[in-house]
């Protein structure tokens, strides 16, 4: 008479077991989860202090499923938030970003297209305050958009191994611009990480927290890519509850040379829209 192997009859015995049992029972999570909480203390803080967060990221252009180097980006945001009256949070927020040379990390005066082999004057900008809104539900708003932008904000459902949580917030925006013959197209995933076990202090305000950022989107207008086919992509890492001394030297260097105010005094443009942000 055949024998069954031991691996093979001990397959056999927990199937008829699962059969008239059921499935093991699942240990409970000994930590619930609360998604809206956790998310603020991460991207944010419960209360208005302001938060500092920064970002290096390499930008790549997608002609045909190539891919090219094209210059990297290092980048602060400032940000308040504060308590809604239905248990949401919302939030003020203004960027710094400055184009730099992929070699030396500095920031770039100009820049040669490797596409057109033109050479470009590479702009300075600062993303204004700009508000968000996040409902108990998760939900994501920007109250205040202009017309004519098609945003999408959604966050995931958090991912969770042992110790570790990882949230993204998805965001796409379609824009038309007066003049322009086509909208211009955005979207961007951000995800945020931290330890379980700082989120579950009872008395925490603001935990550490590291990011990973993808973005795809046109041509910027400034590279002069006209109708050239193809599109940028984009990834960087960065950390969100950081101190202004933690910003990278480049960006303060830069910064102090062209917005000395703004090492002096980081959240001046956000109580300047929002004066309780204080």
């Amino acid at each position: 008479m055949h024998q069954l192997s031991p691996s093979r009859r001990d397959f056999l015995v927990l199937t008829a077991a699962a059969l008239v049992n059921g499935p093991p029972a699942v240990a409970a999570d000994p930590a619930p989860i609360d998604s809206l909480r956790n998310f603020m203390l991460m991207r944010g803080a419960l209360d208005q202090r302001l938060v500092i967060g920064c970002l290096n990221a390499r930008y790549y252009g997608v002609v045909e499923g190539e891919t090219v180097p094209l210059f990297g980006v290092s980048a602060a945001t400032f940000s308040r938030y504060r308590r809604t009256a239905d248990g949401g949070y919302q939030g003020i927020s203004y960027e710094v970003p400055y184009f730099t040379d992929l070699a030396s990390g500095q920031a770039l005066e100009r820049w040669r297209n490797p596409y057109t082999g033109d050479e470009v004057a590479v702009p300075h900008i600062i993303m204004p305050p700009s508000l968000i809104a996040i409902a108990p539900d998760l939900s994501v708003t920007m109250p205040g958009a202009p017309p004519g932008m098609a945003l999408r904000h959604q966050l995931l459902p958090p991912v969770i191994l042992e110790d570790d949580i990882w949230i993204t917030q998805e965001s796409t925006a379609k824009i038309n611009l007066p003049g322009l013959p086509k909208p211009i197209h955005y979207s961007e995933m951000v995800t945020l990480h931290a330890r379980r076990a700082e989120l579950a202090q009872s008395q925490a305000l603001q935990v550490p927290c590291q990011v990973s950022y993808t973005q795809v989107s046109d041509w910027r207008s400034w590279m002069k890519m006209a109708d050239h086919p193809g599109h940028i992509a984009a990834h960087g890492v960065g950390r969100i509850g950081i101190g202004l001394e933690a910003l990278p030297e480049a960006w303060r260097m830069e910064t102090q040379a062209l917005r000395p105010p703004l090492m002096q005094d980081p959240g001046a443009p956000l109580a300047a829209v929002w004066p309780s942000a204080s």
